[in-house]
C-alpha cells in the first residue's frame, strides 16, 4: 500500500509562510501557487531548477513534486556545469525565472496569481524520489545522491526537534542558495515543514541583510556560511532582531563565532552534514567542540571508517572525514579525509592549516592549497605547500612570520600569493577545480612570490 506524506505541516491557511520587501505571503497563496506552477510544468521526468528566488524555487520545488519530477538540484549554475547534468539525464529541462544564456531546453516560470489561496494540503508519496543532489566538487568530481520525500521529511523532524522549530513561528532570512543541500533543508523544507516563514529572496550584500533584519518586527533565524558571516560581521553595521545564526558548508572559526556573537548580539550554532546525509549534528561553536548528533541518528566506526546510522538514510553513510567518536551520538571532527597530509613525516589538515591563516590579525581570507601534481597519500613525500590570500594591508613576509608562530616550518607555504579575492561559489565552498584554475592563472603571471 502507498504511503504519503503532506507537502507541509505546521500551517494554517492563513498563516504566514513567506514574506518580501513589499509583501506577505500565506500558506493558503503558497499552495495556490504550487498548483498553478505544476499546470505549467512540461512532461519530463526531470527538472533543473535554476531559480534564484527563494519563494520561487520553493513553488517550482513542491510543483515538481506533485507532477512527480525529480529535482536536479546542480552545485553550480555555470552552463558547462548544467549541460553535464543534463547529458546524463536527457528527460529534463531547465525552469528559470529570465532566459539565460548558454542554457539549453529552458522553461521560463509565468508570473503568479497572487489573489488566490488554497487550503486542500497535496500528499506525496513516501517513496517518492524527490531530489537527486549534487556534492560541492571541493575534493573532485561531483557525485549525485537521491533523496526521497519521506526521508527528507524525517530528517527535517529531527532538525526542526534539535532548534525547537515547532515551539513558535520562526522567520528565516537565508544566504545561501537553496539548490544547495543545506541551503535546501534550512530556506526551503524548514518553511514547508516546521510552520516557519521565510524571506522570499536571497539577500547578498551585509547591508542588504541588516536592512532585513531592522525591517522585520521580530527576531529571526540567520542561515549563512562562515564567508558570508566574517562580510556581515566586517561590515561595521548596527545589528538587531538575529535570534540565532545557523553556520555550515565550511569549518567556523572560534574568532569568527566569537565577533558575531559580540556584534550580532546572538547565539551560534554550526551544522554539520553532507549530501550523502544532509544534517546530522550541531554544536554551538562558542560553548564546545563536541558535536552531538541529532536524535535517531547513531555513529559507528567500520574498519576505520565512522559510518552515520538513521531511520531517515536508506542505508549507513560513510563519512569521508577525520572523526574522532565519543560516543555513539557525540563526535570531535578534525577535517576531512581529502584534508589530511604528510609533508617531512608529520601529519596536519589543511582545513586545520586553514583556520589557523583565516584567524591571523589583518588576513581577509586564506587558503592552503596542495598544488595538483602533489600527492596526499601518507606514504608519499609532499615538498611543499602553497597558499592563497587577500589580505591588503600586510605583506607576504609578515604572513609567514606569524604563521610561523602557529604551525610546524614544514607546512608554511611556499609559495604563498596575495590575491585580490578567492573563487568562493555560491555556497562560500573552494572547488578543487577553482583552485587548479587560480593556480594555474598566478603561474602564468608570474607573481612574485617570497
Amino acid at each position: 500500500m502507498s504511503i504519503s506524506a503532506p507537502l507541509t505541516r505546521q500551517h494554517t491557511e492563513d498563516s504566514l509562510l513567506a514574506w518580501t520587501a513589499t509583501q506577505s505571503i500565506t500558506h493558503g497563496q503558497f499552495i495556490a501557487h504550487v498548483l498553478e506552477v505544476a499546470e505549467q510544468l512540461p512532461e519530463k521526468q526531470y527538472i533543473i531548477n535554476l531559480i534564484e528566488n527563494r519563494y520561487l524555487f520553493m513553488v517550482s520545488f513542491a510543483a515538481a513534486l506533485i507532477r512527480k519530477q525529480v529535482n536536479l538540484l546542480p552545485q553550480s549554475r555555470a552552463p558547462e556545469n548544467i549541460a553535464d547534468i543534463a547529458s546524463h539525464y536527457p528527460d529534463c529541462y531547465c525552469l528559470t525565472e529570465t532566459k539565460l544564456a548558454a542554457i539549453a531546453n529552458q522553461v521560463i516560470l509565468k508570473n503568479l496569481n497572487y489573489g488566490t489561496t488554497c487550503s486542500q494540503v497535496p500528499q506525496i508519496a513516501t517513496e517518492q524520489i524527490a531530489t537527486i543532489s549534487f556534492t560541492s566538487g571541493s575534493t573532485g568530481k561531483p557525485k549525485a545522491f537521491k533523496k526521497y520525500w519521506g526521508d527528507l521529511t524525517q530528517s527535517i523532524e529531527l532538525a526542526s526537534e534539535r532548534f525547537k522549530l515547532t515551539d513558535k513561528a520562526h522567520q528565516i532570512v537565508a544566504t545561501v542558495p537553496a539548490q544547495h543541500m543545506y541551503g535546501l533543508e534550512t530556506s526551503v523544507l524548514y518553511p514547508m515543514l516546521t510552520g516557519c516563514a521565510i524571506y522570499g529572496d536571497r539577500p547578498f550584500f551585509p547591508a542588504d541583510i541588516n536592512q532585513i533584519f531592522n525591517q522585520i518586527q521580530q527576531p529571526a533565524i540567520l542561515v549563512t556560511t562562515p564567508v558570508h558571516l566574517r562580510a556581515c560581521i566586517s561590515a561595521n553595521l548596527k545589528w538587531r532582531n538575529i535570534e540565532f545564526v545557523i553556520s555550515a558548508t565550511s569549518p567556523l572559526s572560534v574568532s569568527i563565532a566569537q565577533q558575531a556573537h559580540k556584534t550580532m548580539d546572538t547565539r551560534v550554532e554550526e551544522i554539520f552534514g553532507c549530501t550523502e546525509a544532509g544534517s546530522i549534528a550541531s554544536r554551538e561553536t562558542l560553548n564546545t567542540d563536541i558535536w552531538d548528533v541529532f536524535s535517531s541518528f547513531s555513529l559507528s566506526a567500520n574498519h576505520g571508517v565512522t559510518q552515520i546510522n538513521a531511520p531517515c538514510l536508506r542505508e549507513p553513510v560513510n563519512l569521508h572525514d577525520e572523526i574522532k567518536l565519543i560516543n555513539e551520538h557525540q563526535f570531535l571532527h578534525r577535517g576531512r579525509n581529502e584534508d589530511m597530509i604528510n609533508i617531512g613525516g608529520k601529519r596536519g589538515s589543511l582545513a586545520d592549516l586553514n583556520l589557523k591563516l583565516q584567524a591571523l590579525e589583518n588576513v581577509e581570507a586564506g587558503t592552503f592549497f596542495l598544488p595538483e601534481n602533489q600527492c596526499k597519500d601518507q606514504q608519499c613525500a609532499i615538498d611543499r605547500l602553497m597558499a592563497f590570500v587577500v589580505a591588503p594591508n600586510i605583506d607576504e613576509k609578515e604572513i609567514i612570520n606569524a604563521l610561523a608562530q602557529q604551525i610546524d616550518p614544514v607546512f608554511l607555504p611556499r609559495p604563498l600569493y596575495k590575491v585580490d579575492q578567492l573563487p568562493y561559489n555560491e555556497t562560500g565552498k573552494l572547488t578543487l577545480e577553482a583552485l587548479n584554475k587560480l593556480h594555474q592563472q598566478l603561474r602564468q603571471l608570474h607573481l612574485p612570490q617570497n
